[in-house]
């Protein structure tokens, strides 16, 4: 009688590039691939199968990467991994006249006078520091009011023209 070999083990399946839970600048999402192993009866010819879903149209949002692995015996075993990250704009602050408390040193507020409206500038970035040009208009959101401050009001004019 010959001998039969079963083989009940599933292939192994490694996902690089990518990192589960990782949150990535636009413009520099490394490239997810994977890798296959099967050290029993081998692997489909067909290779590590993936798929990318999620995000947005201008590339931003959460991302699901699955790979599947599939082994060429007959007991028909595979392997399914899958990662789920995040890719997100860099955002430098804002722009005057609204002082940049998180990258200006020796500036703790912004104090603008009561019931005057202030213009709030900001720009979205990739990575490598070019600006993002929107793809919709911006969604407004009722201001909420700040505490009560003891500073002083700089009535100072800025002469900086408006930026897209």
């Amino acid at each position: 009688m010959g001998g039969i070999n079963i083989d009940s083990i599933a292939p192994s399946v490694t996902i690089n590039g990518v990192a589960s839970g990782a949150i990535y600048t636009l413009g520099s999402v490394p490239a997810a691939t994977c890798a296959e192993t099967d050290n029993l009866s081998g692997l489909d010819a067909s290779g590590c199968v993936t798929s990318l879903t999620g995000g947005t149209a201008n590339g931003v949002g959460t991302y699901t990467f699955t790979a599947t692995a599939t082994a060429t015996d007959r007991a028909g075993n595979t392997t399914v991994k899958t990662v789920t990250y995040r890719a997100v704009y860099r955002f430098d602050g804002f722009l005057q006249p609204i002082n940049d408390t998180a990258h200006q040193t020796g500036v703790a507020t912004s104090v603008f006078k009561s019931g005057s409206t202030v213009p709030a500038k900001l720009q979205l970035k990739r990575a490598d520091g070019s600006v993002v040009q929107a793809t919709s208009q911006p969604e407004w959101l009722t201001p909420q009011r700040g505490s009560a401050t003891a500073a002083s009001v700089d009535e100072t004019l800025y002469s900086e023209s408006a930026t897209t």
